[in-house]
């Protein structure tokens, strides 16, 4: 499952990043599984994969993150300028900025059995996208005139986004852009049923 299409003239370079990035995720996943998450360990996955622990942090900056397989690609002028112009739904096209950044595995629901048995991992994996969340807020500010809007808007994909990651699925099936979006009205069917859409009082 993946958050955008791949351009049909990818390159031999780009093609084995993207291999050696899935071989890193994959091992890193099965070592954990097999023997523990303590007795895999950077070297250990390293070495399966046949690369140097140095070469492993050029793809991931932890084994948590290695575990949790999400690649984050970073925005280019054209996305940005794109997000800003358009005149469409902003939770929507949130959705899809926040999908086009990412490369989340198909495999989640294993990943989710990992992080559910060690929930410390949790925090390696929010810290890393910090720096994702923090642009969409900036992105958002240029885009909207009430900043408490933006703020509400970036704080609800991400919370989709987080229940796409713990909800696993199917190799085959919906575009990341999609689930979240579903995500998104998922959260708001919940908050309608239990009366919880009215006004709170908040202010920016």
């Amino acid at each position: 499952m993946t958050g955008h299409g791949r351009c049909p003239a990818e390159g031999l370079r780009e093609r084995k990043k993207r291999a050696t990035s899935a071989a890193i995720h994959e091992v890193a996943l099965r070592q954990s599984e097999e023997r523990g998450i303590d007795a895999a360990t950077v070297e250990t996955i390293s070495e399966e994969v046949g690369i140097s622990a140095r070469t492993f942090f050029n793809y991931y900056p932890s084994k948590a993150a290695a575990i949790l397989g999400v690649t984050i690609v970073p925005l280019d002028d054209e996305r940005r300028q794109a997000f800003l112009a358009s005149d469409g739904d902003l939770v929507a096209d949130l959705c899809d900025l926040l999908a086009s950044q990412l490369s989340v595995p198909s495999e989640m629901a294993r990943v989710h059995a990992i992080f559910r048995a060690h929930p410390d991992l949790v925090e390696d994996a929010r810290h890393r996208m910090g720096p994702v969340r923090d642009e969409l807020k900036r992105l958002t500010r240029q885009r909207v005139d009430d900043p408490f809007e933006g703020r509400l808007a970036v704080a609800l994909v991400m919370s989709a986004f987080g229940l796409v990651i713990q909800s696993g699925g199917p190799a085959e099936g919906p575009t990341l852009g999609q689930r979240l979006r579903e995500a998104v009205g998922m959260i708001g069917e919940y908050a309608r049923d239990r009366h919880l859409s009215g006004g709170f009082g908040f202010t920016s």
